[in-house]
């Protein structure tokens, strides 16, 4: 589908949302991806608050994508740091079509707690799968025009992020962290316009299996920062999008192979490295596999990682010196290439939340004064890196460079 394409469907969509301009003003574009359009609209709402959402509508015929994303997300989105799906009431797009066909199913998927709508083998999902109709045995391309309602997520993808960032690209390995953990480890969010939480491991729960299957920078998006929460209010919150199942997951037979924290692990490594490496395309690992030791207890033993980009070469030369060693090993483990290699994930966490919370500006002052004897301690602060770090979303900048007067990079 071409651009021009994409315009007449985002038209033909906003030509509900136009009827009724007391209630929705159209914004515009939200992006596409392979099977879904997005547009993005503001809502006024009857207690005179405003909200904006992302309306997903199927493209070609690629309902069936849509329809296992609007299941899976299902599953895991009461946490934090996954999108979150939304409900309009008295939903025009619902009289843009039969409500017995797209929007009474999309509705019913979204707010129904009934479990055996999710079952394998029943329910509409597999209705949808085997191409027939749940209710009258129709062709499953009666749900071509299926959609899916979304929040608004602020600031744009990862990879534009990045592409802006340049070298002050020290994001919060905890966030990604924190997404694995809403995947293996779902949170229950009754009601679909309530507050997702924090996603924290269950001890006294083995980690469950889902597996993203795309997770990359093109499907992380930056949120707003958030006063209110430590994680949040220097670095902006990320959101995991695009939960359509990704063909590489599917096994000879056409089964899903679904390995969950190994795999999501790996992904958030990749990322990392992408940040790393400043690449705003996603790839796969540069250079060979390299063998890398790790300290377990009082023994040493090495693994296979494909994290050889960030790893110094056999001269011992540091391509990356500014990056803490610390979560350079974190992020080789999640990248070994033998999946009993990679971290256990309540483990990582807590290492993780731990350094989050017990580094301040000394610590990395101290470590950025080994490699460059010209290293200020102002620039380690907190209020410096949330201003460094708003500066490269917002325009203008929300408040002034607390130390313009210090700052040579700016100066010149």
């Amino acid at each position: 589908m071409n651009s021009d394409q994409y315009a007449r469907q985002r038209e033909q969509i906003r030509t509900y949302f136009d009827q009724e301009p007391t209630r929705f003003e159209w914004i515009g574009s939200a992006g596409s991806g392979g099977y879904g359009l997005c547009s993005a609209l503001k809502e006024f709402l009857p207690d005179g608050k405003e909200r904006k959402l992302v309306i997903k509508r199927a493209i070609g015929g690629e309902s069936a994508a849509l329809l296992v994303e609007i299941e899976r997300l299902k599953q895991i989105e009461g946490g934090k740091h996954i999108v979150q799906t939304r409900t309009i009431s008295n939903n025009p797009l619902q009289r843009a079509v039969p409500l017995d066909l797209v929007g009474a199913f999309s509705e019913m998927t979204l707010s129904s707690g009934d479990e055996s709508s999710r079952s394998e083998g029943s329910g509409p999902l597999s209705a949808i799968m085997s191409g027939r109709s749940a209710s009258s045995g129709q062709s499953a391309m009666a749900y071509l025009k299926l959609f899916m309602i979304m929040e608004f997520i602020e600031n744009g993808v990862l990879s534009e992020f990045i592409d802006k960032a340049g070298k002050a690209c020290d994001l919060d390995f905890m966030l990604f962290v924190r997404a694995c953990v809403g995947m293996a480890w779902p949170n229950e969010l009754n009601d679909p316009d309530g507050e997702p939480v924090l996603e924290e491991p269950r001890r006294d729960e083995e980690p469950g299996n889902f597996t993203h299957t795309d997770l990359s920078i093109e499907n992380v998006m930056l949120g707003n920062f958030i006063r209110t929460e430590l994680e949040h209010s220097m670095a902006p919150i990320l959101k995991v999008i695009d939960f359509g199942l990704d063909r590489r997951f599917r096994t000879h037979s056409g089964a899903l192979d679904m390995n969950g924290v190994p795999t999501n692990l790996r992904d958030i490594g990749q990322i990392m490295i992408n940040i790393i490496l400043l690449e705003t395309y996603p790839t796969t690992p540069d250079g060979p596999s390299r063998g890398y030791s790790r300290i377990s207890g009082d023994d040493e033993y090495c693994y296979e990682t494909d994290a050889s980009a960030i790893l110094p070469d056999d001269e011992g030369t540091n391509p990356f010196p500014y990056l803490d060693p610390d979560l350079r090993d974190k992020i080789c483990e999640c990248m070994a290439v033998e999946e009993e290699d990679r971290p256990d994930l309540a483990g990582l966490f807590d290492y993780v939340k731990d350094k989050v919370l017990s580094r301040g500006a000394e610590y990395w002052f101290e470590r950025r004064h080994q490699y460059d004897t010209g290293a200020v301690y102002w620039r380690e602060t907190e209020i410096h890196i949330e201003w460094l770090l708003q500066s490269l979303l917002f325009e203008p900048v929300p408040f002034p460079n607390p130390y313009a007067k210090d700052d040579r990079l700016m100066i010149a």
